[in-house]
């Protein structure tokens, strides 16, 4: 029997790793028709205490985080209490370009009487009620 070498047993702990993060993005989502497409989007959000750059850095392939658009329309349905849309604060991708080349981030903020675009200058900013969730486009 031959032995596998250190970077092969590396590389199926990481393909291992990938496929379990993947199973457990899927067991608390939602699919969902939206005006932009179908998605499949998480119903909670995750990752207290980190940072824009740490959360897509944790992005599954083939993943991203939602932009404005999306987590308003969804404010807006059927889904809003499902996912926990009334009371949020979350990461979202910034959709000013100018915004995007200077590295600027961008949040949603909602509750249950407004709904806010919020920005910060700098990448590295969090705050421990900031987080994130991920979604994904369906063909």
């Amino acid at each position: 029997m031959k032995m596998k070498t250190k970077k092969q047993l590396q590389e199926q702990i990481d393909k291992l790793q990938e496929e379990l993060k993947e199973i457990e993005l899927k067991e608390n989502t939602l699919i969902i028709e939206t005006p932009y497409g179908k998605i499949e989007i998480q119903k909670e959000i995750h990752h207290k205490d980190k940072t824009y750059k740490e959360c897509k850095k944790d992005c599954p392939k083939e993943w991203q985080i939602p932009t404005y658009e999306i987590l308003q329309f969804l404010r807006n349905s059927k889904y809003v209490e499902e996912l926990n849309l009334i009371d949020t604060w979350e990461f979202i991708i910034n959709p000013d370009e100018i915004s995007k080349k200077n590295n600027y981030i961008t949040w949603f903020d909602a509750n249950s009487g407004r709904a806010i675009l919020g920005w910060s200058w700098s990448p590295d900013y969090c705050c421990d009620t900031l987080r994130v969730r991920y979604m994904r486009f369906i063909k």
